[in-house]
C-alpha cells in the first residue's frame, strides 16, 4: 500500500480523527485461548486490537503478543497447527465500510515476536461495503505532535485516546524486564526505535494504531509503563514505529517472513551505549547477513572483560545517532549497492562497505 502522502492536511479535531478511521479499527481474540473479551478480566488475556492495512488483501496488523497464546502452541508443535503461518490463529470483530459489523476467522500471515508485529488475513467478510483501511504515515512524527490511540480495552470495540507524541527511538525492555505487555508473552528481543506517546492505554489495547492528526498510522501500541505492577496505574505508552512497520509488512505480505534487522544488526540499549561511551553501539550480528559479510563486529566477551562492538557514527557520510536514525539511513541505501559506514572499533574509527539488499 502506498503510504500516506506528506501533504496530507490535519483533521480539525481528534473527533474527526475518529470519524474518519474506527471503522478500520478490529478486536482480535486468541483462538488458542476460550472465551472473548470481558471487561470484567483485568487483563483479558488473548484479547487485543488491530488494524486494517490492506483492504482488497483482507490483511489486519495486530500485536503479535496478543496472538502468544497460538504463537506459542505452534512452537511446541515444531511450527504446525495454531499460530503457524497459514493456520486459524484469531477470531476478529470487523465493520465494513457499509456499517455491518461481523466476527470471522483470521489466519496467519506472518509474525515477527522481536519487533511484536503479526499479520493476519481476514476471511471472507460477509455484508458487502468492502473494507476501510489504514495508510502508514510517510513521515516520522515529531515530538508534541498529535498522537490518537484507537483500540478494543478490555474488549470494548473502536474506542479513542488521545495525546501527544511524548519522545522518538525509544529502547523498551522485553516483558521479562518489566514492561507491562497485555499477555506477559514469549520471549523477545528489546524493541528498538519505539515511539512513546502519552494517549492512555490499557489492556486490550495492544496492537491498536497511534494516529497523526492526519489520520496516518504513526505507530502500532504494544507495552504500557505502569506504577504499581499489572494493576497500576499506565505512566507511559510505547508503540513500534511507523518506520518499522514500512519495513515489516510488505515483506511479511509478499513472503510471511519478517525482513532481518536492518542489516543484520542488533544494537545495544541506548543506556548501555552510553557506558560504552557510545551512541549506536552492536550488540550482536546476525551470521550470513550484509552485517556479517562487512565484518561489522559485535559486542563480546574477551580475556579482560566484555569488549564493545563497533559503534556505527555515519551511514553514507550521514550521521546516525539512534536505531531509529540506522534503521532509516540503511533503508535509503537499499537496493543492492554498497554503502559506506563509518564506525569507530576500540578508539579507531575504520570504514566499512555494507551491501543492502
Amino acid at each position: 500500500l502506498p503510504p500516506a502522502p506528506p501533504s496530507a492536511p490535519a483533521l480539525a479535531s481528534v473527533a474527526d480523527v475518529y470519524a474518519a478511521c474506527q471503522s478500520a479499527i478490529v478486536t482480535v481474540t486468541d483462538v488458542a485461548l476460550a472465551g472473548g473479551p470481558s471487561a470484567a478480566a483485568l487483563a483479558p488475556r488473548g484479547n487485543g486490537s488491530g488494524w486494517v492495512w490492506d483492504a482488497d488483501a483482507r490483511l489486519v496488523v495486530t500485536a503479535a503478543h496478543v496472538l502468544d497464546a497460538s504463537i506459542g502452541k505452534a512452537k511446541g508443535k515444531g511450527g504446525g497447527g495454531a499460530g503457524a503461518p497459514g493456520a486459524r490463529a484469531a477470531r476478529v470483530s470487523v465493520a465494513t465500510a457499509a456499517g455491518v459489523v461481523a466476527i470471522v476467522d483470521a489466519t496467519l500471515v506472518g509474525v515477527d515476536t522481536d519487533r511484536d508485529i503479526a499479520l493476519l488475513q481476514l476471511a471472507p467478510v460477509p455484508g458487502g461495503g468492502g473494507l476501510r483501511a489504514l495508510a502508514l504515515a510517510y513521515a516520522p512524527p515529531r515530538v508534541g505532535d498529535a498522537a490518537v490511540a484507537l483500540g478494543a480495552p478490555y474488549g470494548y470495540d473502536r474506542s479513542v485516546t488521545a495525546g501527544v507524541v511524548s519522545a522518538l527511538d525509544r529502547t523498551v525492555a522485553n516483558p521479562a524486564r518489566g514492561v507491562a505487555t497485555q499477555t506477559g508473552g514469549l520471549p523477545r528481543a528489546d524493541l528498538q526505535g519505539a515511539l512513546q506517546h502519552s494517549a492512555p492505554t490499557y489492556p486490550g489495547s495492544s496492537g491498536g494504531p497511534v494516529l497523526n492528526a492526519a489520520g496516518a498510522v504513526v505507530g502500532m501500541t504494544v507495552a504500557t509503563f505502569v506504577d504499581g505492577g499489572g494493576g497500576g496505574v499506565a505512566r507511559a505508552a510505547f508503540a513500534v514505529s511507523s518506520s518499522t512497520l514500512r519495513r515489516v509488512l510488505p515483506a511479511m505480505a509478499a513472503t510471511g517472513a519478517a525482513p532481518p534487522p536492518a542489516a543484520g544488526l542488533t544494537l545495544l540499549p541506548p543506556a548501555t551505549a552510553a557506558s560504552f561511551g557510545g551512541q549506536v553501539v552492536v550488540a550482536a550480528v546476525a551470521p550470513g547477513s550484509p552485517a556479517a559479510a562487512a565484518g561489522i563486529l559485535p559486542t563480546r566477551r574477551g580475556a579482560g572483560g566484555v569488549i564493545a562492538g563497533d559503534a556505527i557514527l555515519r551511514v553514507g557520510g550521514v550521521p546516525v545517532a539512534s536505531a531509529g536514525e540506522l534503521e532509516a539511513a540503511l533503508d535509503a541505501a537499499a537496493g543492492g549497492a554498497a554503502v559506506r559506514v563509518d564506525l569507530r572499533r576500540e578508539g579507531r574509527e575504520v570504514g566499512v562497505d555494507v551491501v543492502v539488499p
